[in-house]
């Protein structure tokens, strides 16, 4: 007699009663059945193109519990790999669709090979219907339920009138899930943009003599901390010396969950390595956005917090406060392959 196997599934996804062999949880059970037992990873495998986020245990027979006990505990509850729509005006499944229906925000001259534009979009179609297994990783360690997920490239989060006029921000990806949110910067070795201080001094040049990216940045920092900035605070060394890019994409990502109802959301810095397209001074430039990458971590006070702690609380309203982590994630890219640098 073979194992036996009872579906169920993650906080009780419609169609996943226990005994019900109803849609996508019925053709997965099917599934498991048309394979002997001896051939048990070709079950998993093919129950895995055909439902997400289905729990299924092995009750197996008596007399083969204790040579195949090991087998079983490793499939127990485990969890299906989250599938991934990515998606702008239209669906996306190419690198044609991609920069057809969501180019970078400078065009042609940011999509080219091996620099972090057209790397990402790679690196996001590389696993087929799937997020990137090194994010998936991320998103597992900090405890969150791997629901499917949207990605919608190129997103713009518009900023309201207190932040001052013009663009929102731009982010190379945004995840949203059921229950929490991902902004993405990508990086090769890209600036994270202006230093405040110069920022603020090209803001001088416009009619209102920078009155407007005054106000962006203070309101900005007072979302981040929670404390209010006057003209004055905002002239420190400590701010002068911060990356625009870095809180413009704290604000968008903390903004979309806001958007979203959503208490739990991240920022992620994807920085690609190995065999990419490297400029004069490139390991300058590396060593650069290291540097600002963990000056702004500093300033948030977690730059010496693990994965799991660095994070801040940010207060919305009296009754609604919402975590966000940041976290970098190099990604070694091996041709059509990636893994993470180490």
């Amino acid at each position: 007699m073979g194992p036996v196997y009872r579906q169920g599934c993650n906080r009780g996804r419609e169609g996943c009663r226990e005994g019900d062999d109803s849609g996508r949880a019925g053709l997965a059970l099917q599934t498991f059945r048309q394979y002997p037992y001896k051939d048990l990873k070709t079950s998993i495998r093919a129950c895995s193109v055909i439902c997400h986020d289905i729990r299924v245990e092995a009750l197996e027979p008596l007399h083969q519990r204790k040579e195949n006990g090991e087998i079983f505990k490793n499939l127990k509850n485990t969890i299906i790999a989250m599938k991934l729509k990515i998606k702008k005006t239209n669906f996306i499944s190419s690198i044609d669709s991609w920069y057809r229906f969501a180019p970078p925000e400078r065009g042609d001259s940011q999509w080219v090979d091996g620099r972090s534009a057209k790397e990402f979009a790679k690196y996001m179609l590389s696993e087929a219907g799937k997020m990137p297994s090194e994010i998936e990783k991320y998103i597992k360690s900090l405890g969150w339920e791997c629901h499917d997920c949207d990605c919608f490239p190129e997103h713009v989060t518009n900023f309201l009138l207190e932040y001052g006029t013009g663009s929102g921000r731009h982010h190379d990806a945004l995840f949203v899930s059921k229950d929490w949110v991902v902004g993405v910067e990508s990086k090769v070795s890209e600036s994270f943009d202006s230093r405040i201080e110069d920022w603020l001094e090209k803001g001088k040049k416009n009619k209102d003599g920078g009155k407007n990216r005054k106000a962006r940045i203070k309101e900005s920092l007072r979302l981040i901390t929670g404390q209010a900035y006057s003209d004055k605070d905002i002239e420190s060394e400590a701010i002068l010396d911060l990356r625009y890019q870095l809180i413009s994409a704290t604000v968008g990502t903390i903004l979309e969950a806001k958007n979203h109802n959503i208490r739990k959301a991240a920022l992620l810095v994807v920085e690609f390595q190995g065999n990419v397209l490297k400029e004069k001074g490139y390991m300058k430039n590396i060593n650069t956005n290291s540097k600002d990458y963990q000056s702004f971590l500093d300033f948030l006070q977690i730059g010496e917090k693990n994965d799991l702690e660095r994070k801040i609380e940010v207060e919305i309203d009296i009754d609604y406060t919402l975590s966000i982590w940041f976290k970098k994630i190099p990604i070694n890219v091996l041709g059509p392959k990636y893994s993470v640098a180490e």
